[in-house]
């Protein structure tokens, strides 16, 4: 029991501490209900493959849970993913010191601190899902999933899966406005 209690604060801890952010937009005149099929095509792969095959199966599972089914001959949609991984430079500030003492009045005597700043680049990955009109040849759908990679163990296919999710979680969108 210990160590399922030690397991969940854990599980709670890495959770808590994700920099995930998700965003959608899409195309408003599009009727996304009367579209029902797709097909996956190359877009900017992972340079992992087996990173890719996860990104794949987490898309696919996650249109085939909207309702959509796949179509390689006649699709509707044409769904391509891209994956970028970028440094971004991350500051982290450290302040320690004295404080001293106020006397009457709030006169006495002062304390002393000193700063300290270190820079270190921090790996940031990019999930760009794009959904194109397979007929007009536009796109109509497209959702972003950021964090910030600190280990390999990022990239699972749960945590995959979770970015997906987010992603397309008003998807489809509602009718055409």
């Amino acid at each position: 029991m210990k160590g399922l209690k030690g397991a969940l604060i854990l599980l709670l801890a890495a959770t808590a501490c994700s920099t995930l952010t998700v965003n959608s937009d899409w195309d408003h005149t599009v009727n996304f209900a009367a579209l029902q099929t797709y097909a996956m095509r190359e877009g900017t792969r992972a340079n992992n493959p087996i990173i890719q095959d996860r990104i794949d199966r987490s898309v696919n599972q996650t249109l085939q849970t909207r309702g959509l089914r796949m179509d390689a001959q006649n699709p509707q949609l044409l769904v391509f993913t891209h994956v970028r991984v970028s440094k971004e430079q991350q500051i982290n500030y450290n302040t320690w010191g004295y404080g001293g003492w106020a006397g009457w009045g709030g006169w006495g005597a002062g304390g002393w601190s000193t700063t300290t700043a270190t820079v270190s680049q921090v790996p940031v990955g990019t999930l760009i899902v794009d959904l194109v009109d397979a007929q007009r040849k536009s796109l109509v759908w497209r959702g972003t999933a950021t964090d910030t990679i600190t280990s390999q163990d990022q990239v699972s296919q749960e945590n995959i899966d979770r970015a997906v999710s987010k992603m397309f979680a008003n998807f489809p969108p509602s009718g055409p406005k």
